[in-house]
């Protein structure tokens, strides 16, 4: 495994987790570099049929304001969600905030499963949209959802600072 950010998929047997305790403890370490710092960002384990999501590349860390309990991540121009396939359609709701404040234009924002698009919004207001992914779609595309916005803003400015390309302010992604 390379240092940096990754997403990795480990399918678990059946009954590996089982237990009469409402939690399982799980212990992860770096076995090729044992003084090595692992850190889990994203985690989750569902039972098969049950889709989960993971944000790949092009999206920004989590952020979180603490005086309002709102938390978020920014997408990029270009950023890469996985969806696990399960053999059946799935919806895809999407919450975020509208770019008004950002862009003298609203910019378009594009989901493609491979290159066929599956939704698409113009987020000028706060939105939650909703797009339902047919399987073969999703299995097709390995379960990647490229979301790809027409506008971004470098919020540091020609002047230095924070380089992040910003695009939207996403809320949630839930699969269902």
């Amino acid at each position: 495994m390379r240092p940096g950010f990754f997403v990795y998929e480990v399918p678990v047997g059946a009954g590996t987790f089982s237990s009469a305790a409402p939690y399982v403890p799980l212990q992860i370490a770096a076995t090729a570099a044992p003084s090595a710092t692992v850190s889990l960002e994203q985690f989750d384990i569902q039972p098969p049929g049950v889709p989960m999501t993971a944000y790949e590349t092009g999206w920004q860390e989590p952020e979180y304001n603490p005086s309002t309990g709102a938390s978020w991540r920014w997408m990029s121009e270009h950023s890469v969600l996985w969806v696990r396939p399960v053999g059946r359609a799935v919806t895809l709701h999407v919450t975020g905030e509208s770019t008004r404040k950002y862009y003298k234009q609203t910019p378009h924002v594009r989901i493609l499963a491979g290159d066929r698009e599956v939704g698409a919004f113009d987020p000028d207001r706060d939105f939650d949209h909703a797009f339902t992914i047919q399987p073969d779609v999703l299995a097709a595309a390995g379960g990647r959802l490229t979301f790809v916005s027409s506008a971004f803003f470098v919020p540091g400015g020609a002047s230095g600072g924070d380089r992040r390309h910003l695009a939207v302010r996403i809320y949630s992604v839930i699969a269902e």
